[in-house]
């Protein structure tokens, strides 16, 4: 969905690598704002159409785990002759699978959880608890299983998920709101809650960071500057880059068969502005942080 916030970050980063040279299309499915299985439906009818007008690609690059469950359905009638390359992938097993059955390689969304649980260790080192907000979409489910495999990590921490489509809104409020201090509190994703309303990664944001009396973590750089503390984040941008120089390697004459499937990597980085709000010190972030927002001295 373009109104997701990552979607243009991931648009400005494969123009930037393609440039002018390229022509670019691009399909968004609007698995945020409807049902992933009519979504699929009205993908696939577009599809149809411009195949039955002559239209072909020369390559395809899938944006989120929506995406790439929808390749996987439909390779046999869009996709089995052109090189697919991911990125966003949150279901690792799932990105696995797709580059060992269909031949599909990219950039799978490795969320650093355990970094970042690391980095509000040092800011909090008495917390006993880690909450991890998702919910439960395609991507959500993926980002649930990371967080509890990071929970093997840290034996002497309870993890708990936060599911948002368990709760309706003044309930998902009502429950941060009452998050204590020896907490740590990441969100990984939060789109939809348990009456089926849809929410923009803004509204989300402003949501959880308004509620919540402690400070919000994120593994990826949305909603960095608008209320969120930091973490060890991914860069979206950066993430549709690296697939989109795969696509390049490809037309380079590369096999795609030899372009094996990446981890996104991370760096940490934190907002002065909420770190002022919550009076945390540069000397308690970890070494080699990145401070936004500091001022000019």
């Amino acid at each position: 969905s373009y109104d997701w916030g990552s979607v243009p970050h991931q648009m400005e980063g494969v123009y930037e690598t393609f440039g002018d040279d390229y022509e670019i299309k691009y399909r968004f499915m609007n698995t945020k704002n409807m049902d992933d299985e009519l979504a699929e439906r009205v993908l696939s009818e577009s599809l149809h159409n411009e195949i039955e007008h002559g239209f072909s690609y020369d390559a395809v690059i899938l944006g989120d785990d929506a995406a790439l469950n929808f390749a996987m359905n439909y390779h046999n009638d869009f996709f089995a002759n052109i090189p697919v390359v991911y990125f966003g992938i949150n279901a690792m097993e799932n990105a696995y699978y797709a580059t060992a059955t269909y031949g599909y390689t990219g950039v799978i969304e490795q969320f650093s959880v355990s970094n970042t649980v690391r980095a509000a260790l040092s800011i909090y080192p008495d917390a006993t608890n880690v909450v991890g907000i998702v919910d439960d979409t395609v991507s959500g489910k993926g980002c649930e299983q990371q967080f509890i495999e990071a929970s093997h990590e840290f034996e002497n921490m309870t993890f708990t998920p936060f599911r948002t489509s368990d709760m309706t809104e003044d309930e998902i409020k009502n429950a941060l709101s009452q998050l204590k201090d020896d907490t740590i509190l990441i969100y990984l994703i939060f789109n939809m809650d348990g009456q089926g309303n849809s929410y923009s990664s803004t509204a989300s944001t402003k949501l959880i960071t308004e509620s919540a009396n402690i400070p919000v973590l994120r593994t990826d750089d949305l909603g960095l500057g608008d209320g969120i503390l930091g973490g060890d984040m991914i860069c979206q941008k950066s993430m549709a880059e690296e697939a989109s120089k795969m696509v390049l390697e490809v037309f380079g004459g590369k096999d795609i068969s030899e372009i094996q499937p990446i981890l996104t990597t991370s760096i940490k980085q934190f907002d002065k502005n909420v770190m002022d709000r919550f009076n945390i010190k540069e000397s308690q972030l970890p070494e080699g942080s990145v401070v936004i927002n500091r001022t000019p001295s």
